[in-house]
């Protein structure tokens, strides 16, 4: 269900190396996160996955500019795609985020505006929709 759009005969070029940009994905689901990962970085973004909030908030508080946009699941056990999106605001407040979610409903999308969330994608999602998604955040970022 993610893979409905995947091509190998892709016409848009992947970016040169020295300027991909960073993206953190976050996704409690490692076959989403695998499958997700891989396809973005052959899109032509550097992708950091993770399985865990924790090990992200942490890799984005000790790294904080080495990262473009952040990419998170909504509902994980522990803390929810909204408190890391919370979490990473106070780390850094001009840093993209999208977070994707089975089931965007108003709670969500309330809380997602209140926090400054850029960003809600309903999954299942087409990888192009993703990689449109992520390209837009990082380029407006790069622009600001």
């Amino acid at each position: 269900r993610y893979l409905r759009d995947l091509r190998f005969d892709d016409p848009h070029p992947v970016q040169n190396p020295v300027t991909l940009r960073h993206v953190l994905f976050l996704d409690d689901d490692k076959l989403v996160l695998g499958i997700t990962k891989s396809l973005l970085e052959l899109k032509g973004f550097r992708v950091s996955g993770f399985d865990n909030q924790s090990d992200a908030i942490e890799t984005i508080r000790a790294n904080p500019n080495d990262f473009d946009a952040v990419v998170t699941d909504y509902n994980m056990p522990g803390i929810s795609g909204l408190d890391v999106a919370r979490e990473i605001r106070s780390i850094r407040f001009d840093l993209p985020i999208a977070i994707t979610s089975g089931f965007v409903d108003d709670p969500l999308s309330e809380g997602a505006k209140e926090i400054g969330v850029n960003e809600l994608i309903s999954k299942p999602f087409a990888m192009q929709e993703l990689c449109d998604l992520v390209e837009r955040m990082t380029s407006k970022q790069r622009s600001d």
